[in-house]
């Protein structure tokens, strides 16, 4: 666990509490654009690669557009667009989502015993490090556009449990791009 504002290790993790609570499947593994992706030199977190590739992918096509109808936000690697330009600029960045690899990282953090596991970050990381290593779990992600009775309320009566998790990304998925958010 890190500190953002030292980005020192956090030394006061109370781990029996943690260890009780894992057992008695009460908590939940938040994963957000911080987990690191590997990369040839260092770990680098999935948020400052997505928005290198945005400056460098996308600074010229932004150009060419009514930069009043296109808001960035760096901070939390967000863009409020207009409908005209929605697909030039999702696009290249699904593509971003969708070259991710698999890391060692991603394959350590499926094996750790967490029943429900949501994800801030629309990727598919995650549902395919459990896939690759067998273990059972069901994918959902929440799509703003979209509303089916059924799925969904399967999605709220399901129990996951250590033998039948859960992945949920609250981003949506990139590969239902109108889900996107």
């Amino acid at each position: 666990v890190m500190n953002d504002s030292t980005q020192a290790p956090v030394t006061n993790i109370n781990w029996k509490l943690l260890l009780r609570r894992l057992e008695r499947q009460k908590a939940v593994l938040f994963l957000g654009p911080e987990v690191p992706m590997d990369t040839q030199e260092s770990p680098v977190p999935i948020k400052e690669a997505l928005q290198e590739h945005v400056h460098r992918d996308l600074g010229e096509l932004l150009q060419e557009y009514d930069l009043e109808k296109i808001e960035y936000y760096q901070e939390d690697g967000l863009f409020h667009l207009e409908v005209d330009y929605k697909s030039d600029i999702i696009y290249p960045i699904v593509q971003f989502y969708k070259g991710l690899e698999l890391t060692d990282v991603n394959k350590k953090l499926v094996q750790l015993p967490f029943h429900l596991i949501l994800s801030l970050s629309p990727d598919d990381l995650i549902h395919r490090a459990m896939t690759e290593m067998g273990l059972a779990h069901h994918f959902h992600y929440y799509d703003k556009r979209r509303y089916n009775k059924e799925k969904d309320d399967t999605i709220l009566s399901f129990k996951p449990t250590l033998n039948e998790r859960l992945v949920y990304n609250i981003f949506g998925s990139i590969d239902q791009e109108d889900s996107l958010i």
